[in-house]
């Protein structure tokens, strides 16, 4: 029989408390063990830090695209991609030509102007090519490509009007620039 002084071996996630069970504040959940006759409380052990989530960033373009550009209802297609290559994010179904964007439109403005701006098999006309804009048009459809700090954003409308939803791309342009992206 076990003397009132013996006490269980403490497994590796609670340590000793006072006579009572108490929260482990920096764990956030109970992790005491009650002890009848406890001498030494030794200190709470750290929370483990998490590890970080790469995700984010991808995540954060996709609410981008989803809750600041086509939930305003002028922005029909969009896209985020990055300056040095690859789609942060884009609406379902649509693929921009990369290629294109990252390494002409704003790099060659001048071919942009003469051969128009092709984006998911279809051919707009380019009304402006510069390093801060590129707008593209076709009938009631039409297109504005504007680079920020990382990224570059794709917005394709198709019968809103065209001051709407160059406000909508240049508003979210304006915002990931003063952060940084």
């Amino acid at each position: 029989m076990d003397s009132p002084t013996s006490r269980p071996p403490l497994r590796s996630d609670v340590h000793r408390c006072d006579t009572t069970v108490t929260p482990c504040l920096s764990h956030g959940f109970w992790t005491c063990l009650l002890l009848l006759a406890p001498t030494v409380t030794p200190p709470c052990r750290p929370p483990r830090a998490a590890a970080p989530d790469t995700s984010t960033s991808l995540l954060r373009a996709t609410a981008y695209v989803d809750d600041q550009l086509l939930a305003t209802g002028k922005i029909s297609k969009a896209a985020i991609l990055g300056k040095q290559g690859g789609v942060w994010a884009a609406s379902s179904g649509y693929s921009p030509e990369q290629d294109f964007i990252t390494q002409t439109a704003f790099t060659d403005p001048d071919t942009v102007r003469a051969n128009g701006i092709t984006l998911n098999g279809f051919k707009f006309m380019a009304l402006q090519a510069n390093d801060t804009e590129v707008i593209g048009r076709k009938g009631e459809r039409g297109v504005f490509i504007i680079p920020t700090t990382q990224a570059i954003l794709v917005g394709e409308y198709d019968g809103t009007a065209a001051g709407e939803a160059n406000v909508v791309v240049s508003k979210l342009a304006d915002y990931l620039k003063s952060v940084g992206y």
